[in-house]
């Protein structure tokens, strides 16, 4: 292979020289030459040379290389689409499955499929499903199993004061709480700090271990929150005494409830949102995890408050605590927010 390369180059050099020599004369000659025949003789055999003599090296020229890529690259993309497609398509079947699991209806679907192209973040692929799962989905019985979900959930679900479900509060009451006043019990009788004491006065006790504080904070706040709800019928309005306070703390009821549905959403994990009355009025506070209010501010009074563990609604509303909250004001026994009230005044005028 070396000695044809060699060759190859003495033929060209000797090619180039002899017409190099040709030009050379053709200038000094008086006579006029048609030295663009020897110069065109010269690129032919460079031609040649180029496209005959060099492949037989196995070398290719540039474009030729960028061409044969070129072509590769496109056949590949070619074979690729169909694939791509492919696993697109179970992606969209995928994320409807799970969508009708979930029981989201069609507007959620939708607004779950722009998400996975949504910038700058976008909702990534699910997991694989089952292929059989995925063949059997169609769109429109889709669309008629969730409208029937729907329909049942409906009939089923009759709420409480429209607040509740009946196994909501009873997982909520008979398990959660119960629990809480259980392992306190539990603590209470080993523990000669907790006994003789309110609940109140049981959740200001320093030093207990951190089982019976939280504990204890969560009986009170159980207990607070289950006596703050009852039927809408009773005192669907805030009685006077409470009116006045939360119009002259907030200007108005519907901002009092803007207030107490902002600190409800912005409060981050679980936790209590409080409305509490102390010397300079109303104000709306969270607490978070167990802590009970007296626990942490022991100058302000407790009113009302509001679960925000996902235990306390994930039954009724799943992930939606704003629809919680919304339904909270329905719900809310303001007869026993009004004698709180009215104990909160008389403890400050004594104080």
């Amino acid at each position: 292979m070396r000695s044809a390369a060699a060759a190859l180059a003495l033929l060209l050099l000797l090619a180039l020289s002899g017409h190099a020599r040709a030009l050379s004369r053709c200038s000094s000659s008086s006579s006029k030459c048609s030295c663009t025949t020897h110069a065109a003789a010269a690129a032919a055999f460079l031609s040649a040379s180029s496209s005959r003599a060099f492949p037989t090296l196995g070398r290719k020229q540039p474009k030729e290389t960028a061409a044969a890529a070129a072509a590769a690259a496109s056949a590949t993309a070619a074979a690729a689409a169909p694939a791509a497609a492919a696993a697109e398509e179970q992606q969209h079947a995928a994320v409807l499955l799970l969508a009708a699991a979930a029981h989201l209806p069609i507007e959620e679907i939708e607004a779950l499929e722009q998400l996975r192209a949504a910038k700058p973040f976008s909702l990534p692929p699910p997991p694989p499903l089952p292929q059989q799962q995925l063949q059997q989905l169609e769109l429109q019985q889709l669309e008629l199993q969730l409208e029937q979900q729907q329909q049942q959930q409906q009939q089923q679900k009759q709420l409480l004061w429209g607040f509740m479900s009946v196994e909501q509060l009873a997982y909520h009451y008979a398990r959660h709480h119960a629990g809480y006043v259980k392992t306190l019990n539990t603590f209470a009788e080993k523990d000669s700090r907790l006994q003789g004491l309110s609940l109140e006065e049981a959740v200001r006790v320093p030093g207990l271990p951190a089982a019976a504080a939280n504990a204890c904070g969560e009986h009170f706040n159980h207990s607070f929150f289950f006596a703050s709800i009852g039927p809408q019928t009773l005192n669907p309005k805030p009685l006077p005494q409470t009116l006045t306070r939360i119009q002259e703390g907030f200007g108005s009821l519907e901002n009092f409830k803007s207030e107490f549905k902002a600190a409800a959403l912005g409060h981050f994990g679980s936790g209590w949102v409080w409305l509490a009355l102390g010397r300079e009025g109303l104000r709306v506070l969270e607490t978070h995890d167990g802590l009970a209010l007296p626990s942490v501010h022991p100058e302000l009074s407790a009113l009302l408050v509001l679960d925000l563990w996902e235990h306390a609604y994930y039954l009724d509303y799943k992930n939606s605590r704003a629809a919680f909250v919304d339904r909270f004001w329905d719900a809310i026994n303001w007869a026993e927010v009004e004698r709180r009230v009215e104990e909160a005044e008389s403890k400050m005028k004594r104080n």
